[in-house]
């Protein structure tokens, strides 16, 4: 979002002028109920953030909000990944490569979609990622060596947590 602020009379067509996608214009004013007055101007096809924010909180669907990974002891670590409501989880390993799906869950923030790094710990998991599957979002486990695991969804006061438990055999 670019904010221009105008001292001079500035018409609504100029933010079209610039190319711009939003622009919010407010004039200097001498009283702050004045200088609270705030125009949007959106170009053509461009929502404003804020109807953007309210479509985004529409949905109904379980979201994937984090990834977060503990070394409890020299041979454990727990992975959780917190939601905002419980969901249905199945679980399939395959050599060093643990898979969790999340059904009917999505992920709102793209940022959530990067990888947690754990190689610089002394513990069995490399890293940790939320990946997008259609309609479910896949928790992907990548071990340094052998684990075995146990997991649990549990409701929170806030939405839920699912709990992977990692430990050496």
């Amino acid at each position: 979002m670019i904010v221009h602020k105008r001292r001079t009379k500035l018409p609504k067509s100029a933010a079209l002028m610039y190319g711009l996608c939003h622009v919010v214009l407010w004039s200097d004013a001498a009283s702050a109920e004045q200088s609270s007055r705030l125009t949007e101007v959106s170009t053509p096809g461009h929502q404003s953030p804020v109807a953007l924010a309210s479509k985004s909180t529409q949905s109904t669907a379980p979201i994937a909000t984090w990834v977060g990974f503990r070394q409890t002891g020299p041979k454990t670590a727990l992975v959780y990944v917190n939601l905002t409501q419980v969901v249905a989880v199945s679980s399939a390993k395959q050599d060093k490569t643990i898979t969790f799906t999340l059904r009917k869950t999505r992920i709102q923030v793209r940022n959530n979609q990067n990888p947690l790094l754990a190689t610089h710990f002394d513990s069995m998991v490399e890293s940790v990622r939320l990946v997008p599957s259609g309609k479910d979002v896949n928790l992907i486990i990548q071990l340094k060596r052998e684990a075995t695991m146990s997991s649990k969804v549990e409701q929170e006061t806030q939405g839920a947590v699912l709990y992977v438990e990692l430990s050496e055999p």
